[in-house]
């Protein structure tokens, strides 16, 4: 009996780094950007809508007509997925009217865009409050972004879309 006993607790903790492995890969949802809840997406379209609850059934509650906001994803459910927008409202959408794009919103009434990730480098231009950026790199406390037809560095602090200590490379 105490050799079966062995065998026994041999046997378990040989599975055990598989079953941490495989209890690790179930929390994870999707590939890619999907991997790790929540995350930030951009709309795909100008017109989606934002439901009750994940299905075609639930009722719209916002019809989203700005392509390419960022929005958080907190929840997954099958195709459909549960965001907060800038303004913290939430609704479901189908996962195919989001893009992993990453873009950012200003927050600020006047967002300065530098030529260097530096609060003394040259102004390039400024940004009204509420504009769409693309996302093109971030450090600890700047981006830097596509606004229209121009190209710079803004404080991360003046925007949404983005995690404070998240840095895109």
């Amino acid at each position: 009996m105490p050799a079966l006993r062995a065998a026994l607790r041999f046997g378990l903790l040989m599975l055990l780094p598989w079953w941490m492995a495989a209890s690790a890969a179930a929390q994870t949802i999707g590939s890619g950007y999907e991997s790790f809840k929540p995350y930030f997406a951009s709309l795909r379209s100008n017109e989606v809508n934002a439901r009750v609850g994940p299905s075609k059934d639930h009722p719209i509650t916002w019809v989203y007509h700005r392509q390419g906001l960022p929005v958080q994803v907190i929840d997954v459910h099958n195709e459909w997925r549960n965001i907060i927008d800038p303004e913290g409202d939430k609704g479901w959408v189908k996962k195919s009217l989001l893009s992993p794009r990453r873009t950012v919103i200003t927050t600020a009434d006047k967002n300065e865009l530098r030529a260097n990730p530096s609060p003394s480098a040259t102004i390039i231009a400024t940004v009204e409050k509420q504009v769409v950026c693309t996302v093109r790199v971030c450090s600890l406390h700047w981006c830097q972004v596509d606004a229209g037809v121009y190209r710079g560095w803004m404080e991360k602090a003046s925007l949404w879309g983005i995690l404070p200590a998240e840095i895109i490379e």
